[in-house]
This record gives structure tokens, sequence and C-alpha cells, in this order.
């Protein structure tokens, strides 16, 4: 068993610590020596370097009747920026977020993404060039840049996050080396359907509820992104979610393909968007083998919730009465699960994409910057990145 070392074991205390002052937005000094059982001398040390970093105000103090008034750490999310960025097949999604994830900015810009990689990664630059300079500018530095793909992205080959197998233009294309040599600051990739999930997780539910949902993306591309114990589940190739392929219905009547009978859920929702809100019976029998098909996830993962989103072209609320319908036919020990539309809107994926430059800075103190002795300069452009002069 590998020892750890002060430093190390200092790093752990103050990840807990900011993690713990985040969660409360307001503690003292006793309660988080209570709940994690740190001496006084170790918590204050943390302090002291949370509030050079400007993440922690004390407030309080002075006397009142009963005593003395107690001092209470507070936390400042306004102090740094985070940015999200989805990319979509032919859009750009931008935010751009305070560390309690209020969106200060977002933007959507069309784009040949699929098809024009080189337009697609100068307008991501500009975009992002811009906003980092206006975060700065305004005192609240950009802390770190979550990008979502529109593909699988394998935990152990982020060199190309844009996969080539699913985006064939994408192969000569580096994307995280681009935008790691412009930018020196943390750079996160994954999965759109994944990080759809980790918003709903972080902002889309009561906090304290259920860990264990699927956030489902409907629509020109349909995938799963799982939340398994409040952690994403990639699997062991990033495989994990690719819901477009399930199998929903296995006829292949050539008179039921005229009606356009479907046999996976993307074929399905290819359908749906070719024939328009008119398809009626395309869309309930759809929807009901939809549902029937999720009794097999839930079987499998015991989910507590799945939460629909993205932008397919039918009411949400009729959908998932439809997919209700299915889930109790075949599910007889899932009637108890919530089945719902997500009610975070069409930045969710940019929203999740800011959220997990979040989570990583919450659990790795070392993503924040250095706490600086005075205002910086403005930021500019010079020698290939951004420096403040």
């Amino acid at each position: 068993m590998e020892s750890i070392d002060s430093s190390e074991m200092r790093q752990i205390n103050s990840n807990l610590v900011l993690k713990l002052i985040w969660q409360r937005s307001e503690i003292s000094r006793s309660e988080i020596a209570r709940l994690t059982g740190m001496s006084r001398s170790t918590i204050s040390a943390i302090v002291s370097d949370l509030i050079a970093l400007r993440l922690v105000v004390e407030e309080g103090g002075g006397q009142v009747k009963s005593g003395r008034r107690p001092i209470n750490l507070h936390f400042q999310h306004e102090t740094y920026s985070l940015m999200g960025i989805d990319i979509g097949l032919q859009h750009l999604t931008f935010v751009v977020s305070d560390l309690r994830g209020q969106i200060l900015s977002k933007d959507v810009q069309p784009c040949d993404v699929a098809g024009d990689p080189e337009s697609a990664i100068a307008l991501i630059q500009k975009h992002a060039d811009k906003e980092i300079e206006a975060a700065a500018n305004s005192g609240r530095d950009v802390i770190g840049i979550g990008i979502g793909v529109p593909c699988p992205v394998h935990p152990k080959r982020m060199q190309s996050p844009m996969s080539a197998d699913y985006l064939p233009a994408w192969k000569n294309f580096d994307l995280l080396d681009r935008m790691v040599k412009r930018y020196q600051m943390p750079i996160f990739f994954e999965n759109d359907a994944n990080l759809g999930a980790l918003a709903e997780l972080w902002w889309g539910r009561d906090r304290g509820e259920s860990t264990n949902i699927a956030f489902v993306k409907l629509g020109s591309q349909v995938g799963a992104g799982l939340i398994i114990d409040g952690k994403i589940h990639r699997g062991s190739r990033g495989m994990t979610g690719e819901i477009g392929q399930v199998i929903l219905n296995l006829s292949d009547k050539p008179e039921m393909i005229a009606k356009g009978s479907f046999g996976t859920v993307q074929s399905w929702i290819d359908a749906v968007i070719a024939k328009g809100v008119s398809s009626e019976d395309l869309f309930d029998e759809g929807a009901f083998f939809l549902g029937v098909g999720l009794c097999n996830l839930l079987s499998l993962l015991d989910l507590d919730e799945v939460v629909f989103g993205g932008n397919f072209p039918q009411p949400g609320e009729r959908l998932i009465e439809r997919m209700k319908e299915g889930v109790k036919l075949f599910g007889a020990n899932k009637q108890d699960v919530t089945l719902s539309w997500s009610q975070l809107g069409d930045s969710q994926i940019a929203v999740g994409a800011a959220t997990m430059v979040l989570e990583r800075a919450l659990n790795d103190i070392s993503v924040f910057p250095e706490p600086r002795k005075e205002k910086p300069a403005p930021l500019v452009w010079k020698g290939g990145r951004f420096i403040h002069g």
C-alpha cells in the first residue's frame, strides 16, 4: 500500500473542506470540524488558502447579549466563471456560468460541424476568445472549459475526442490539442448525453434525491447518459448509453415498412422527424415500444428516474404518457420509477459541460488559479495565447 505524504493529505483535506463549504453555502469552522473530524488548526490553514483564492469570505463575529456571534464562512460563487460548449452536428452552443450554475451568457451558432471541422474549430475558438476576455476583464476569470461532443468519448483515448468512426471528416483534426495549446487552462471533453445527465443531476432535481438516473436525448441523434451512484457511467470504451440501436420492433413485413415501420429507437425518431406531427399512429406506436424497451434498462440498472430531452418534434408530455403505458404493461416492479421531460431547456448539454468543470474543481482545488495580489491587467492575445498585458 502506498503511503500519502503531508502535501497530498493537505490537498485531500482542502478538497473536502472546499466541497463542504460549497454544498452548505454558509458554515462555521466548528461545524466543519464536527463533520470532518479535522483539527481546528488544519481547518484554519485550509480556510486561509480558500480566502486567498477568493472562494470564501468570513462574516459574523462581534459581541451579542448571549456571547460572541459565530464567524461563518460563505462560498463566493461569483468569483470565477466556467465555460461550457455543446458541439452538435449542425450547431454550437456556448454558455458561461458562475460557480453555482447560474448562466451569465449564452449563444447558439449554426455550424456544419460534421462536414467542416476547420470552420467549426475557428468558430469555437473565436467565441471562446471573446468570452474568456470578457470574463477576465470583469474580474471573473474562466477557470476551465468543458466540451460536449456528439459521439462516444473513450476514457483512455482523449487525444481524439471527435471520433472519426462517427465523424469521418474529423479524422486528422485533434481538437483537444488545438484547444490546450490556445488556452492555458484545464480542458475537459465528454459525450453530450452524459453531460445532459450530469446537468440533470446537479440542477434539474432537488438535491439529496436519488443519484441513479438516465438522461435520454431524443432528436436527429439519440443517446443516453447514465448516472450511477452520483457519477457518470461510461463503460470501458465510452460506449454506454448508445440507446439509438436498441431494438423496438422486429417486424419486416413490406406493408409495415410502407407505413413507416421501424426497428430501432433511431429509425423511429428518423421516421417521426420525416413525417412530422401528423403521423400520430407512428408516434404512439413507437413511444409505446420505447416504454417497453425502457423496462429492460430499468431491470438491468434499477434506476429511480429517467429524464428525456432534446429537439424531439413532439410534445414531451404526450411522449411520456405513452411510454408510461409500455412500462406499466411490462414493467411489473418499475411503476414507481419517475419518467419526465427535462425542464433545463436547449442549453442543457452546454450547462452540463460547464458543470463538469465545476465538479472537477470542487474535487481538485488545484484547478483554481493561484491567488493574485492585485487586479490583473486586461487579457490580450499575444504569442499564440492569452496573457494579462
